[in-house]
């Protein structure tokens, strides 16, 4: 069977991009900061106009909430390099990158730290700024409205690009991002750019799940406060979302995604299993111990077929193995948290199952003790389907939060 490729986050959102004038005075010329922060460079100023002619194909044909040429802003990108803790060797710092958008205002405005979903071009990260991408378009449109947004490359890729990506790997996602909005803070300090109090933790997918970590650790670890997250396709539950895959005896679209966690968490952890453990023959040899070979070569999606009876009765049955303690260490469902927390899944997720919500939601919530939890099932939504009605009614919901 052939596999389908890995999905980047909203991909039912029409993009298209809007131009920037690359000549403008300033661009690329980098602000040093004598922090953490390593350096901070101008990439673009995106007029009204171009927001306008973005605005009218990423937010076409919503509802009242849709802003007008006089709601938004100009904004101005920045591409900021930091640093931050090497996962793979905890003891080591790395540089990473990320991006940074600013209205030109002089209102206080909130912060907002957008913790991107899987992407599948490495060009697309956050920092790059390309065009006909999601944070082109969207980003830009959204700070625009009024929001300085801080938008993590995550490890892996941008000036962390020679290591691999630490694929759902949660205090990596976590402490990376927190570490991005620790040297942003550190830049507009140095620009004397004032922000408000506020901070909102947003992503989708993937990002969905950085968020979770990110305001986990943040509440647990750090005395930041957040004002709200609100978090979209998450896997919050990985205990019970691999128990849900290894009972599945059908082809599943997005087993090269499964895969590629496995790969991180057999490595991030030093479990160093011959994938043979894991997967069957042939798949395993032809695979090896190459993670990037889970998107070129042909696979069986059925897990009851590649999955080893091993690997599965152990995840089924809790089994004593590390790979499974690192799979609960991921876990980032059943906590409390102080400030409120917003999110939305679709009822037809085959990527992300719907279990990864409703969980998240019943532990959080505590039989009703914490009334800051608010979970949106959406009817007849898949996991684009939901990506798209999240990206188009973020702002709007934010605003619920102000």
């Amino acid at each position: 069977m052939k596999n389908v490729p890995i999905y980047s986050f909203i991909l039912l959102v029409l993009l298209f991009g809007c131009s920037s004038d690359n000549g403008s005075e300033g661009i690329n010329q980098p602000v040093v900061a004598e922090t953490n922060l390593i350096s901070a460079t101008k990439i673009a100023d995106l007029t009204i106009e171009q927001l306008e002619y973005s605005h009218g194909f990423v937010f076409a044909g919503v509802a009242d909430f849709v802003a007008s040429k006089d709601d938004l802003n100009p904004v101005t990108a920045y591409r900021i390099v930091y640093e931050t803790q090497n996962p793979y060797f905890p003891s080591v710092r790395i540089q990473a990158s990320g991006l940074v958008l600013i209205p030109d205002t002089a209102e206080t405005l909130p912060l907002v730290s957008y913790q991107h979903g899987t992407i599948s071009e490495t060009d697309q990260v956050p920092s790059n700024f390309v065009e006909f991408s999601t944070t082109r378009d969207q980003l830009s449109v959204f700070s625009g409205l009024g929001y300085i947004v801080i938008a993590p490359d995550y490890l892996g890729y941008g000036s962390s690009g020679s290591i691999l990506h630490p694929y759902e790997h949660a205090s990596s996602l976590a402490l990376s991002s927190y570490d991005m909005l620790l040297a942003t803070k550190d830049f507009l300090n140095e620009q004397t750019i004032d922000y408000s109090e506020e901070l909102f933790l947003t992503g989708y997918s993937e990002g969905g799940f950085a968020t979770m970590a990110m305001h986990q650790f943040m509440e647990q670890n750090t005395t930041v406060p957040v004002t709200a997250s609100v978090v979209g396709g998450g896997a919050y539950n990985k205990t019970q979302f691999s128990k849900e895959i290894m009972q599945i005896d059908d082809s599943l679209l997005f087993i090269p995604n499964y895969l590629w966690v496995l790969f991180t968490y057999n490595n991030i952890y030093n479990i160093d299993e011959p994938f043979s453990f894991y997967i069957n023959e042939p798949y395993a040899t032809m695979l090896g111990n190459n993670p990037l070979a889970i998107f070129s070569v042909e696979i069986e999606n059925n897990p009851q077929l590649l999955f080893t009876e091993t690997f599965r009765n152990l995840v089924l049955n809790q089994g004593d193995h590390p790979m499974v303690d690192a799979i609960a260490d991921n876990n980032r469902y059943d906590w409390s948290p102080k400030s409120s927390v917003y999110m939305m899944h679709g009822k037809e997720d085959n990527f992300v199952f719907p279990s990864n919500a409703t969980s998240a939601y019943e532990a959080m919530s505590a039989a009703g003790q914490n009334e800051n939890i608010t979970l949106n099932l959406l009817d007849n939504s898949n996991h684009f389907h939901a990506a798209a009605v999240f990206s188009i009614t973020l702002h709007q919901i934010l605003t619920t939060f102000r």
